[in-house]
C-alpha cells in the first residue's frame, strides 16, 4: 500500500511538473528562454534535480527553452 502511495504521489507532481512548463512554454513573453522557480522542501531537493532543476542557495530553478 505504501508503495502504491508514493507511485500515485509522484505521477501527481510529475504531471503537475509537465503542466507547469508546458504553460510556461505557451505563455512566456521573454523571449528564447524562461525560468520556473521554487523552493523544495528541506530533503527533497533530489526529486526536483532528477526532473531538471538547479538547487539554489534559496530554492530550485529550472531554465526552459521557449520553442
Amino acid at each position: 500500500m505504501h508503495n502504491q502511495r508514493n507511485s500515485q504521489v509522484k505521477m501527481r507532481q510529475l504531471f503537475f511538473y509537465s503542466s507547469l512548463v508546458d504553460y510556461a512554454r505557451e505563455n512566456s513573453t521573454t523571449g528564447k528562454f524562461t525560468t520556473i522557480g521554487g523552493v523544495s522542501a528541506k530533503g527533497k531537493e533530489p526529486f526536483y534535480e532528477k526532473i531538471g532543476f538547479e538547487v539554489i542557495s534559496n530554492g530550485i530553478r529550472k531554465m526552459i527553452e521557449i520553442k
